[in-house]
């Protein structure tokens, strides 16, 4: 196992890298990703990758490759919301399309969330501005089961690494 220092401007990396992996740092300012490729890392008495603070020989690492690129993202993230959609749902089955969602009984709704440059580290999940869900990551799934009557607002909020958000919001008709 190749354990080290890695320094870049101000980000410090200290860890383990093992075969073909990749680790992402992420700051508020930027997204540092190391990608590490190790060749001829396993030691062939005993099927395990050997330390490679050693010096080189055949039995530990013959090259290490390392490659670290930043980027800096402003770019928000993507946000949907994939269910409930302009529907009628009865007991969480949709029944037929209608002019707004029209919800009776309990529902689970679909969030979606994408960011393609710094990935998402959080979706919040709102009804009528209360948080009512946090999801760290996939998949983003929340059953509202709570009595409602009338008009609701579904919210959500994604944030990604590089510390950019996006937010949607939906109207519903909720009933029980």
């Amino acid at each position: 196992i190749l354990v080290g220092k890695i320094m870049k401007q101000n980000h410090l990396i200290i860890g383990s890298i093992l075969t073909a992996c990749s680790i992402i740092l992420f700051s508020m300012s930027s997204v540092v990703s190391i990608n590490a490729t190790q060749q001829n890392g396993i030691d062939e008495t005993s099927d395990s990758v050997v330390d490679s603070a050693k010096e080189p020989t055949s039995k530990n690492i013959d090259t290490l490759q390392v490659t670290i690129t930043e980027s800096n993202d402003t770019n928000p993230p993507i946000v949907e919301i994939h269910k409930p959609k302009n529907a009628l749902y009865i007991k969480d089955n949709e029944i037929m399309p209608f002019f707004v969602p029209l919800i009776i009984s309990d529902i689970q709704i679909w969030p979606y969330a994408y960011d393609n440059e710094s990935n998402i580290i959080r979706l919040d999940l709102f009804i009528d501005d209360e948080l009512m869900d946090s999801f760290p990551g996939v998949p983003y799934s929340w059953t509202w089961d709570i009595v409602s009557f009338g008009k609701r607002t579904i919210k959500l909020v994604a944030y990604d690494a590089s510390n950019n958000s996006a937010d949607i919001e939906l109207d519903v008709w909720k009933f029980l």
